[in-house]
């Protein structure tokens, strides 16, 4: 992959995170998990196919967790009791980006298991 593809990534997971943060003060939080969880799983499967070395990947799911992590971590270590009723709603993000990682790297059948047991969650 060259430079200008993973600026392309960063700001599209940029978007995609900075766009998200709404959605929970005005459609609740649980759509925010959903629609967090959907996204990012998204994200990670139609990025990962295009590397070809592990260093690739382990860039690839960087930038694409880097921007909710700077959105949430900080917020979270200074404020916790106060961001305690989105704490869950956050973890869509992380759960869409580990189920996409897993998805990657199984075969066959078990991508549409994972991707059930994705949406069922």
């Amino acid at each position: 992959m060259t430079p200008k593809n993973y600026l392309k990534i960063f700001f599209i997971a940029l978007i995609t995170s900075i766009s998200l943060i709404s959605i929970g003060g005005y459609g609740g939080h649980h759509l925010k998990f959903l629609a967090a969880t959907i996204i990012y799983f998204g994200l990670t499967i139609f990025f990962l196919p295009k590397t070809k070395t592990t260093k690739e990947v382990l860039l690839v799911v960087f930038l694409i967790d880097l921007p909710p992590s700077l959105f949430y971590i900080p917020i979270r270590l200074k404020n916790f009791k106060e961001t305690q009723i989105d704490f869950v709603s956050t973890l869509g993000h992380f759960v869409g980006i580990v189920f996409g990682i897993i998805t990657h790297f199984v075969s066959g059948k078990m991508k549409i298991v994972l991707f059930a047991l994705l949406l069922i969650s």
